[in-house]
């Protein structure tokens, strides 16, 4: 009760200053937030408490009507703006805790309270106001977490209905990214039914099944006005439209507008195997992993890209926490457990470069698929720092 009280109250205190430095002295806010707010607050006087709660457990063509019933039920029970900042702390309180249970998955030791506010320096800005991010976030950790106590042998009943109720619910907050990692976990319950014999086959096939089908219709009704129906034979249309639109957003700021990989947005076209796609999707997976590179950084302290700045700690623990899994990955070192972050962040970010052309956006979708390397980079950098302060004898060694 006490670590959550000290959590809950510095938190809060954390986003009121943020919110005072990024709106009133940046003046840096994401407009999404506003838009939220304005149908939060239509949307609580158009509607009563149940059809609020019905509509938000139900799909819909419109990707953010989920969230925005959700913050409106939220404000049918406490109608002021600072229920979002306290809903926010205490998601974020959750994400704490569920981090400091996969790290110790990883043979980690838990982080404090004051280096997690200090690691999620973006997901406090994210914080500030409505936002997708801290509830994927969220259902992404627990759903990891569960993926890992599986493949431990702790499969049963319980394990795999929160494993489903977490994947329906993600699928109401990223509908889009939810088919493929869907897929993912269809493979890799079919994997551990054939080595473990623990599932129930024709209910995991069942299940996927309707879920992949109520998804696909999603994007139907979402791409509708601007693509015929979706099939596999025209998702270049589907790609290409959101490449375009993308690249068009770019333009909309100048240092987005820098972030767009080329002056002219480059399309998939011809044989999927060719030259021209593969190019794509290599330069756009290979840029947006190491975003923001040297010459983004250069760039940004030359022409004071806030954005490309107050990312830079974040993104460098990143690419360090991806080269330490890597390393344990070949090291065989909780091999699993590596292995299911990095083919989780790689197929995300295939997914997310060769829709969003521009890496600065691709960096916000990506951002909760690569979260967790941020705490793996900090606890190497972390364990370092201790050998080299034993090895100097300004530290005694750890007893055994």
């Amino acid at each position: 009760m006490k670590n959550f009280l000290f959590f809950s109250l510095s938190y809060l205190l954390l986003l009121i200053i943020s919110q005072y430095i990024f709106f009133d002295y940046f003046n840096t806010y994401h407009s999404d937030h506003f838009f939220y707010l304005d149908k939060v607050n239509e949307f609580k006087n158009e509607y009563n408490f149940f059809e609020v709660l019905v509509k938000l457990v139900s799909f819909s063509s419109d990707i953010n009507l989920p969230l925005i019933f959700f913050y409106t039920l939220i404000f049918k029970l406490v109608d002021t703006e600072v229920s979002i900042i306290i809903v926010n702390t205490f998601f974020t309180f959750l994400i704490f805790i569920k981090i400091n249970k996969i790290l110790l998955e990883f043979g980690i030791k838990k982080i404090l309270a004051v280096e997690f506010f200090i690691l999620t320096l973006f997901m406090t800005y994210l914080n500030i106001g409505i936002n997708k991010e801290v509830i994927t976030i969220l259902v992404l950790l627990y759903i990891l977490h569960e993926i890992l106590k599986i493949a431990q042998n702790q499969i049963n009943s319980m394990s795999l209905s929160k494993l489903f109720f977490l994947t329906f619910f993600f699928a109401l907050i990223k509908p889009l990214h939810a088919i493929f990692l869907i897929s993912l976990l269809f493979f890799y319950l079919i994997y551990i039914y054939i080595l473990k014999k623990k599932l129930i086959l024709w209910y995991i096939i069942f299940f996927f099944i309707i879920l992949v089908l109520i998804l696909a219709n999603l994007i139907n009704l979402r791409y509708s006005d601007e693509i015929p129906y979706f099939n596999f034979l025209n998702y270049y249309q589907y790609i290409n439209e959101n490449r375009s639109n993308f690249f068009n957003i770019g333009l909309t700021h100048p240092t987005l507008e820098y972030l767009n990989r080329t002056n002219k947005v480059s399309l998939f076209q011809g044989f999927v195997f060719s030259y021209n796609n593969f190019s794509i999707l290599f330069n756009g997976v290979f840029s947006s992993l190491i975003f923001p590179s040297l010459t983004d950084v250069f760039f940004a302290i030359h022409h004071n890209s806030r954005f490309i700045l107050f990312i830079l700690f974040d993104s460098l623990l990143m690419k360090l926490g991806i080269c330490y899994s890597i390393y344990c990955l070949i090291k065989k070192k909780y091999f699993f457990n590596n292995l299911t972050i990095l083919i989780i962040m790689l197929l995300f970010t295939l997914i997310l470069t060769s829709n969003v052309p521009n890496d600065g956006i691709t960096y916000r979708y990506l951002y909760p698929y690569k979260i967790f390397f941020i705490f793996l980079g900090y606890a190497h950098i972390k364990l370092l720092i201790r050998k080299i302060l034993v090895a100097s004898g300004g530290l005694e060694p750890p007893r055994e």
